[in-house]
Order: C-alpha cells, then structure tokens, then sequence
C-alpha cells in the first residue's frame, strides 16, 4: 500500500490521517492479534542509548505485478523506519527489528539497514498486529544486529512528558536520520483509525519517519511511531508499548519453531 494510497483510506473513513513513510508481500505467519501475557523470564537487553544505532532504516520492495492489482502502489521502493529490540529468554538472545504493518504491507522483498552501513535483506515478517499497525521483523540469520536494544518504559507516559521521536524521513529521494522532540498531548488517545489506544505527541514526523520509536528524553522505549494528522498541526500518534511487547512476544514464539 502507497503512502498516498494510506491516506486516500483514511480519508474514506471521515479521518485525515497522514500515515509517514508508507510501504508495500512477503510470506508471514497467521496474524496474532490477541492480548499475550509476557513472562518474567523473558529479558529485554539494553544499553547505552545511541538513536542513530539502533533506529533503521526499512526499504520495502513490490513488483509491478503488485502495482497493476493494487490501486496507488508503486513499483520499486518505499521507505520507512524501525528499531532493534533484544530479547533473552535463559541462554537464548534473539534479536527483532520493530516497525509498522503499513511500511511493510504486501512486499515482495524487505531490506533493514542502519546507519553504518550494515544492510540485511530478505528480512522475514515474524509477528503483525493490524489494529495496531505493528510488525515484527526478523534477519535471515536471527542474529541480533547489536548486543543489545531499546528498553521498555516501565511506566506509561504522562501528559505533558517530553518525548523524542528517531527515524529517517525522506530528504528528496534519500532517508536521513532525524530526532526531534516533543510533548505527549493525550496519553490515551482513541486512534479514529482503529478504536485502539494511542499515544499523541508533538514530536515532528515527516514521510518516512513511520515506524521509527517513541521515546522518552532517558530514552526508554515509550511506543511506535504510525502517523499523523494531516490537518492538524503537531497532531501525531504512537502505538503504546503494551502492544510492541505482545507483538515481540509472539515473534519470539515464532522463531522458536523455525529452529526446532
């Protein structure tokens, strides 16, 4: 689905949102959507907190039979953004890159790179949760990129908090690696999308910048970057962590059959 195709949805709906960064299919396990408790012998492994590390870079590739089926699809690339998240269960480290279903919807290839250069392509969907626009990547060789990831807040956030969103947005044609900051305006937001819960913030996105987190000034993990208004300025929406932890989750559980 193309970024003008995402908004051009919405807006059958009644809504303007202006989802950044859209991208087009790969094969992909049975959708899991449902509430999955998280065990506390699962660990998430962080460390120091550098956004331009541990943001990517998602390149989601269709082909042009995909373009004459699908109505506003381009052939070629669409680019969006993502993050690494790690996650150790006893000796087992498995790590997941994490960005929205729209970026990565219907395409034929996906490629995940970062900001040193390292690209992997034929990156798998391991776990996806439309209602909340989530999907779970894994690499070809399950390795991890990094040592370690972004961590979880371990609280939800509050109104008025700053936040800080990273991703790479388009400059012309190229991804270039951007912050910003902001404030959360509506810590429990009704997405007009989906009924689901999100977070509102002021943190600037521009187009390519979906899928890339949302965090707080410390750098824990708050939620995932999906869009905004289109005609509401510094109106922009987060998936809540709650539902990234399900969604890794799952995807943890899915690589664990692919190895046995």
């Amino acid at each position: 689905m193309s970024f003008h195709r995402c908004v051009a949805l919405v807006s059958v709906l009644g809504y303007a949102l202006a989802l950044a960064g859209c991208a087009g299919a790969v094969s992909r396990p049975p959708l899991h959507t449902a509430p999955a408790p998280v065990p506390s012998h699962l660990e998430w492994v962080g460390g120091p907190v550098d956004f331009r590390k541990l943001t990517a870079i998602v390149i989601a590739r269709r082909s042009a039979w995909m373009h004459e089926r699908q109505i506003g699809s381009q052939v070629g690339s669409q680019i969006g953004s993502a993050f690494v998240i790690v996650r150790r269960e006893g000796r087992r480290v498995e790590g997941f890159v994490v960005t929205n279903e729209h970026v990565v919807g219907d395409a034929q290839d996906i490629t995940v790179r970062f900001a040193d250069g390292r690209a992997y392509p034929h990156c798998q969907v391991l776990s996806v949760d439309l209602r909340h626009d989530l999907a779970v990547l894994g690499l070809p060789d399950g390795s991890p990129p990094f040592e370690y990831g972004l961590i979880p807040a371990s609280r939800p956030p509050a109104e008025l908090q700053t936040v800080v969103a990273s991703g790479f947005p388009l400059i012309g044609r190229e991804p270039s690696f951007q912050v910003t900051e902001g404030n959360v305006s509506n810590a429990s937001a009704h997405a007009p999308w989906s009924g689901e819960l999100f977070i509102q913030h002021t943190a600037p996105m521009a187009e390519g910048s979906s899928g890339g987190p949302l965090t707080s000034a410390r750098g824990e993990l708050l939620g995932v970057n999906t869009g905004g208004l289109r005609d509401r300025e510094g109106a922009y929406f987060a998936v809540p962590v709650d539902a990234v932890e399900r969604a890794v989750r799952r995807a943890f559980e899915v690589r664990a059959g692919f190895d046995n």
